[in-house]
């Protein structure tokens, strides 16, 4: 399926949040279009380029091979035409070549992988992660993102992904996680990472 592209220099995650505050064109039509057709966008990490379009280097930026499939959950009107929007992550893809229109918008053939399983997951282990995630949602940033309360292990290791800070690509890492067991070892990892 042929999707529009957001390329941005952080990672939206599967059943993270994202609050994105949207001023060009290409952007405004993108988020303009989403809304009216309900219709998801891919939100994926620059390589090179930049989020801003440049007449001067009239390229698609290079991006990462995996992505995120994203709705708009929320969205508010600013001054000069400009909009804020949160984004919310449904599902992980392989974004195809990029192309670019007159306007610099961008769009490519994207193929969804399938959600992370919960088969494996154990709930031990999601229940001692559950204080960390009430501490993060108590930050200012995220009150504001509104997270809904995950409904198994997956969401709930992909939300404090998201909510941690830690660099792009590291959490770049977790749009390869195909098992809960997976995503809660590379958390705990950087955990570890954090707290030394």
């Amino acid at each position: 399926m042929s999707l529009d592209i957001f390329p941005l220099n952080e990672v939206l995650l599967p059943n993270g949040r994202m609050m994105l505050s949207i001023f060009e064109p290409r952007y405004l039509q993108l988020v303009s279009r989403c809304l009216k057709e309900n219709k998801p966008f891919v939100s994926v990490k620059l390589q090179r380029g930049d989020e801003v379009a440049n007449r001067a280097y009239p390229f698609a930026p290079a991006v990462e091979a995996m992505g995120c499939l994203c709705y708009i959950v929320d969205w508010q009107p600013l001054e000069h035409d400009k909009l804020l929007i949160v984004i919310e992550g449904t599902g992980v893809c392989r974004v195809g070549d990029l192309s670019m229109d007159k306007t610099f918008a961008l769009s490519a053939e994207v193929k969804e992988y399938p959600r992370m399983s919960d088969i494996d997951g154990e709930v031990e282990i999601a229940e001692s992660f559950m204080p960390l995630r009430e501490t993060l949602s108590r930050h200012k940033s995220h009150q504001l993102l509104n997270y809904p309360a995950p409904q198994s292990d997956a969401q709930l290791y992909l939300q404090l992904a998201q909510m941690l800070p830690i660099e792009p690509m590291q959490r770049y890492q977790y749009l390869h996680m195909t098992t809960p067991t997976e995503a809660a070892s590379l958390l705990e990892q950087h955990l570890y990472e954090l707290s030394h």
